[in-house]
């Protein structure tokens, strides 16, 4: 129980919080300093954990997909809705079990609030192919180019977040503490009975 609430609440809050916070991120496009604009890769992301995003960028709910292997991954592309083309895709908002199989109704996190700008990186690991076959299918159905995909939980405030998953490491570790003194009283109870019993 302690190792299942380390590496799945606290481990991932932690990690997350050593890595890189990036602000004012483009999802779309970069302007390098000889002033061409390039699609936004997101290769140079790689070390991101909690990434802002320009005001003018939106989930595109409209070309989301999904894959199915008992759960179902969600993906929707992030992007800034002013972008002209060349227009990169390599940041997705993901989450499980959060959308239709034909990945309509994306709902995952905080989907359905105009005030989210932020993403929260992906820290499950064993996750992540998952979410890149539902990329290379939304890829092909939308004719987009995801080379780099980086994935995210899409979200109003990254950091209440972080704390939310710390919360309910701590609570399920507290409870997994009372359980256990519960059950160690109750088995030092039922074994002083029996002796009190076969003295008698």
């Amino acid at each position: 129980m302690g190792d299942f609430t380390f590496y799945s609440f606290m481990e991932p809050s932690y990690s997350a919080m050593q890595m890189v916070p990036y602000t004012e991120v483009d999802p779309s496009s970069t302007q390098l300093q000889d002033g061409q604009v390039v699609p936004t890769s997101g290769g140079r992301f790689g070390d991101a954990g909690k990434v802002y995003f320009q005001h003018d960028t939106i989930l595109d709910v409209n070309r989301s997909f999904s894959f199915k292997l008992a759960d179902v991954y969600c993906v929707a592309p992030i992007k800034n809705r002013r972008c002209r083309e060349p227009c990169g895709q390599d940041f997705w908002a993901v989450g499980k079990n959060c959308c239709a199989e034909d990945g309509s109704n994306f709902t995952c996190g905080d989907a359905g609030s105009r005030r989210a700008k932020s993403g929260l990186r992906l820290m499950e690991n064993t996750d992540v192919p998952f979410y890149r076959l539902a990329v290379l299918q939304a890829a092909s159905k939308f004719k987009m180019i995801s080379q780099h995909p980086v994935f995210f939980h899409w979200l109003e405030d990254p950091v209440a977040e972080l704390h939310s998953w710390q919360r309910q490491g701590f609570r399920r570790f507290a409870l997994a503490m009372l359980g256990a003194f519960l059950v160690s009283a109750a088995t030092l109870f039922f074994v002083l009975r029996s002796m009190d019993l076969a003295i008698s």
